[in-house]
């Protein structure tokens, strides 16, 4: 028997300030989670990753190059990351450190809220359908419930978590493509192509985000990314320091994936551990080995974004091709760690976007969505180790998990990339 109290009870629970109380209760969670484990924890870390930046910042206050000495194959940035951080050097290494931690949360507190707030789309972008219609009513769900969504899977990002662990770079990397990918989403393009730029003069791998902008035809996104850049060079070629950076691109990168990689997880590494074993031996070898491997991901990567622009894309939503794009430039590094995947973040949310306004289907968003979930858990729940455990005496490694983790995000995110939208039916028919 219902009682008017559990009438009432009910109807509040409906009412816009219910709704309301619960949206603020789970962001509230969601930022609690989120400064707790990314700026309580770090300041109780060591920072592996903190210490080659205040060194660098100190060599490049003297006029010395920041990648020789103790430097060497551990600062792999070009020298615009350094600029940044030359503040780092008016301190010493542990005044610095707090310098550090809190620019770190500031970048990410930014990046997330330009996924979180500007990349969300309006109540009127929500494609149109009949009133009864499931898939309408969950897009009116995702529209209204974006913020407390996008801060609950940032809380529990497993990426996030270990780079403010490391107290490393990425998250102003997170700040620049983020800014980039909103940009883009709002039609910002000429803007959005100076953000990405930034995200390439930290750290080289967005610059292959460029391809899907070209085949959708974002010129503007293409030529601002390509005039800061060009006026980036025109300045080291006038100061000279050119010469400096050279050595980043001569000694440095080459001699990365070999050194680093028994830190790896990247496709590179466990390709030749588990089929080319001999490769891993020598530095030159594996050299070659990350060219070829390179070159043939290159040819896939330009296949799948020509077959999207020469096979009628007209009823494709281009920001799924652009998802694809900045999760396709992952395979390519050969020296991944799991904190590199942060700055994709707002990748899988263009997916999201997509899906409210129409331009994607519940089937393809609903296979990204577990295989992004994927990256989510890397390392929590023991997620390699469980997979590790149910494997045969003598299995895989837990690495290769989280190479086929990322396979199966990008090649999901491809599948998206080509999804067709359905006819536009009027939402009372």
């Amino acid at each position: 028997m219902t009682t008017p109290a559990d009438s009432s009870l009910r109807l509040w629970l409906r009412s816009p300030a219910a709704v309301l109380t619960a949206k603020v209760g789970l962001c509230v969670v969601a930022l609690a989670m989120i400064f707790y484990r990314a700026l309580y924890l770090p300041l109780l870390s060591p920072a592996v990753d903190y210490g080659k930046h205040w060194k660098a910042a100190r060599a490049m206050m003297a006029g010395e190059s920041p990648y020789l000495g103790d430097l060497f194959l551990s600062f792999n940035y070009p020298l615009f990351a350094g600029v940044l951080y030359l503040p780092l050097g008016w301190f010493g290494i542990e005044e610095a450190f707090w310098l550090w931690t809190g620019a770190k949360m500031v970048q990410l507190l930014i990046g997330l809220v330009l996924i979180a707030w500007l990349m969300r789309p309006k109540a009127e972008d929500v494609a149109p359908g009949p009133e009864d219609d499931p898939q309408r009513r969950f897009r009116v769900r995702l529209q209204a419930w974006w913020v407390p969504v996008v801060l609950l899977v940032f809380a529990n990002y497993q990426p996030m978590h270990v780079a403010r662990g490391a107290g490393n770079i990425e998250p102003v990397i997170f700040l620049f493509v983020s800014l980039a990918l909103v940009l883009f989403v709002k039609g910002r393009d000429g803007w959005g192509g100076v953000a990405l730029a930034g995200g390439v003069l930290v750290k080289l791998a967005p610059v292959f985000i460029l391809i899907p902008l070209v085949a959708l035809r974002r010129w503007r996104a293409v030529g601002g990314c390509l005039a800061v850049l060009a006026a980036y060079w025109l300045v080291l070629l006038v100061t000279g320091a050119w010469r400096t950076e050279m050595v980043l691109y001569r000694e440095v990168l080459p001699a990365i994936p070999h050194y680093w990689q028994h830190i790896s997880i990247s496709i590179h590494r466990v390709l030749a551990e588990q089929a080319f074993p001999a490769v891993l031996e020598s530095k030159e070898a594996f050299e070659r080995f990350v060219f070829v491997l390179n070159a043939g991901m290159m040819a896939v990567y330009l296949g799948v974004v020509g077959a999207w622009y020469f096979t009628g894309p007209e009823r494709r939503d281009g920001l799924n091709l652009l998802a694809f794009g900045t999760f396709m430039v992952l395979p390519f590094t050969p020296l991944l760690e799991i904190n590199h995947f942060l700055w994709v973040f707002g990748a899988y949310f263009l997916h999201v976007v997509s899906y409210v306004r129409g331009g994607l289907g519940v089937a393809p968003l609903a296979a990204v969505s577990v295989a992004f979930a994927g990256i989510m858990m890397l390392r929590q729940f023991g997620f390699g180790w469980w997979l590790h455990r149910l494997m045969p005496a003598g299995g895989p490694p837990d690495h290769f998990y989280h190479m086929l983790v990322l396979v199966g995000l990008v090649a999901c995110s491809g599948w998206c990339a080509f999804w067709r939208r359905a006819e536009e039916r009027p939402a009372n028919s």
